[in-house]
């Protein structure tokens, strides 16, 4: 990696290491922004429902990227929370609630015949009528969607109190429970419909989210079977071969690697890992896996030294060029930093957490609008176009942030 000339903008001033007051009230202040964009009026499509989940540089609505020709259920869900969060915060605003029971309703349009949920809409609203998304996935009735849907409904009941959005986290349980369970092994499969199930591979994202959703689930209402899902689910998510560096995003139906390893893995999913776990542990009472200090260890080993951490690495360890810095993996990496730190103790990852969050703060985010964008070309500088895509509905920024705080403020 280059290196990069970091540019004083946006109107941040970034504190000097150890000023944690100030760093505090600067992430207070990009979570309100960030919150003030993603819910504003021109959030609403008031011509087919549910939300506008394309901007450009000035926060107008923009037609969507050509290569994601549809409405994904998962960004929709990230934008619903985006409204649960300022709701919570502004319990008196009627527009507020309006926005979210808007986007609540929306959800419905996503359930197919069968009653599993489509993964993407057509840009009117409607499925795909063969059931196919052209250019985006073979099948469009992931698992991820659905646990998806579970684990943000949850997240909205607890802050909302919302009794609709926990029946809907119920029902998405129960759907996992009858179409993608497996009964032998444990876990999920990566689809809710049993035709299409030709390898039974299972995938580790998709099991890392369910372990989090459930956990957000038996927080918003006690449930036997609930826990009982969330730990079997822990149990393989740390087991030996889960916190190996050189982890698979797929394995086999009984949790093994694949005879066939993949050329490159995704690291922001290893670096989500470990704080998920760690969240885990604390609805089901089980011990933290040391081992999962030591995969922390070295998924902050790979930071470039300007903090950054590559999107991917080489399946056999070797380092791959870093062409793009992607906000979304860099916003999880502040996470792992600041949890390492806490766990651990040692001022290295305090060290690290910082320059990496000086450096998002100062390369990744419009200085018109104080809002994320999705990435940013290392050898020309040039940013990602924002949208609704790139910036994952201001999800991944908002819970960064938040976790981050809640993280150092816990070590003070």
């Amino acid at each position: 990696m280059k290196n990069l000339s970091i540019p004083d903008n946006n109107g941040i001033v970034f504190p000097q290491f150890g000023e944690f007051e100030t760093l505090f009230a600067l992430f207070n202040r990009l979570i309100e922004t960030t919150l003030n964009f993603w819910t504003r009026q021109e959030i609403i499509n008031h011509q087919r429902g549910g939300f506008n989940l394309w901007f450009d540089e000035n926060g107008l609505p923009m037609p969507p990227d050509k290569d994601f020709c549809g409405i994904s259920l998962i960004n929709h869900m990230r934008v619903l929370h985006m409204q649960a969060r300022f709701s919570a915060a502004h319990p008196d605003d009627i527009q507020a609630r309006e926005r979210f029971e808007h986007g609540f309703d929306f959800i419905d349009r996503f359930i197919a015949q069968d009653g599993n949920y489509h993964d993407w809409l057509q840009l009117d609203g409607k499925p795909f009528p063969d059931g196919k998304t052209p250019g985006l996935m073979l099948n469009n009735k992931g698992s991820i969607a659905t646990i998806y849907v579970m684990y943000i409904c949850s997240e909205n009941a607890l802050l909302l109190n919302h009794a609709p959005s926990l029946a809907k986290a119920e029902e998405c349980f129960q759907i996992l429970e009858n179409n993608a369970w497996d009964r032998e092994f444990g876990g999920y499969f990566n689809t809710t419909v049993e035709q299409t199930r030709t390898d039974f591979t299972k995938n580790m994202g998709q099991n890392m989210h369910g372990a989090l959703a459930l956990s957000r689930l038996y927080s918003a209402k006690p449930d036997n079977r609930v826990l009982a899902r969330t730990k079997c689910l822990y149990e393989h998510l740390s087991r030996d071969y889960f916190t190996e560096f050189l982890a698979c995003d797929d394995l086999t139906r009984n949790w093994q690697k694949p005879n066939s390893v993949p050329e490159r893995v995704m690291l922001g999913h290893f670096a989500e890992l470990v704080w998920y776990l760690e969240d885990v542990t604390r609805v089901t009472g089980q011990p933290y896996a040391d081992e999962l200090t030591g995969f922390g260890r070295a998924i902050a080993s790979k930071a470039s030294p300007q903090g950054f951490l590559n999107p991917y690495i080489s399946y056999d360890g070797t380092p791959l060029p870093m062409k793009n810095i992607i906000w979304w993996t860099q916003m999880e990496m502040m996470i792992l930093l600041a949890r390492m730190y806490r766990r651990t103790g040692e001022e290295q990852f305090l060290q690290q957490f910082w320059q990496t969050a000086e450096n998002n703060c100062k390369l990744l985010i419009n200085q018109n609008n104080l809002v994320w964008y999705g990435g940013m070309e290392i050898a020309t500088g040039k940013h990602f176009p924002q949208g609704g895509w790139a910036w994952k509905g201001g999800l991944h920024v908002v819970r960064s942030l938040t976790k981050c705080l809640e993280t150092l403020q816990s070590c003070l």
